[in-house]
């Protein structure tokens, strides 16, 4: 449907003001012909909203909401009036990691204290044979010193040739390479898992 434009000619002092003179008022609130209605100043909402095409053209970029006027909870959008995936932020218009808020602080003991640090993850799987495993090269953990800015874990995820299966020790060599040993008799698959800083 053309969106049409709302008239207030015969709206003058002095007229006789006719039906068809606020019918179209009327006609754009119900729905019934569709105008383009522009609103200025405060603007307060009651009740229910209804209607596929309610909020349909939402606020263009040119005209982003900026964050001192953002929604506060109070008149947060429920549920049932979500955006619907027509209307959804596009990813160029997505907020960018820069001003992300970390939400879980991380921290870690150095032995003596308590102090912060970015974690990230590593993980895979290597071979054990007779007893020693040597993963490929992490880059990231070259340097690195098991416990103070490393930690993994190493298990075993299937049953070795040895029915009592041995514990395993945990190492990272100079180069970053993840050295796992345990019984000189265990050969088969060993995973591991870790974080560093």
């Amino acid at each position: 449907m053309a969106l049409q434009t709302l008239s207030n000619l015969n709206i003058i002092n002095g007229n006789t003001i006719q039906a068809a003179d606020v019918s179209q008022s009327i006609d754009a609130f119900t729905g019934t012909v569709g105008y383009a209605i522009s609103l200025s100043g405060s603007f307060t909402f009651t009740g229910a909203t209804t209607g596929s095409g309610f909020f349909q053209n939402a606020v263009s970029s040119s005209r982003a909401i900026s964050s001192s006027y953002a929604l506060s909870s109070s008149v947060a959008v429920s549920s049932s009036y979500a955006l619907s995936s027509s209307a959804a932020i596009s990813s160029s218009y997505a907020v960018s990691a820069s001003y992300v808020t970390i939400v879980n602080n991380q921290n870690y003991d150095t032995g003596t204290t308590v102090v912060p640090g970015a974690f990230k993850f590593i993980a895979g799987k290597t071979a054990m044979t007779a007893g020693a495993a040597t993963s490929s090269i992490f880059t990231v953990l070259a340097g690195k010193v098991i416990g103070d800015t490393v930690w993994i874990n190493a298990s075993y995820p299937t049953t070795f040739s040895t029915s009592n299966q041995s514990l395993l020790r945990v190492n990272v060599s100079s180069s970053g390479q993840i050295l796992i040993s345990g019984d000189p008799s265990d050969t088969g698959t060993v995973i591991f898992t870790g974080t560093y800083i």
